[in-house]
């Protein structure tokens, strides 16, 4: 998933969806999970606009 800033995470962490899946998790027994969350400073179509073909670079390399 991805949100636009921290507030939009932070509104997730107590929206319905989040709190019904951690509810639903937690009575098969998870007691808790290692997640990572990473912030992405850099986002670029993954098709060269040009060639339109997929890039494994970012554009400006």
């Amino acid at each position: 998933m991805q949100w636009e800033s921290e507030e939009s995470l932070a509104a997730f962490f107590t929206s319905p969806w989040y709190t019904a899946m951690r509810d639903h998790l937690g009575k098969w027994g998870l007691k808790g999970a290692w997640l990572d969350k990473y912030r992405a400073d850099l986002i670029e179509p993954f098709y060269d606009p040009g060639t339109g073909k997929a890039k494994p670079r970012f554009f400006d390399r």
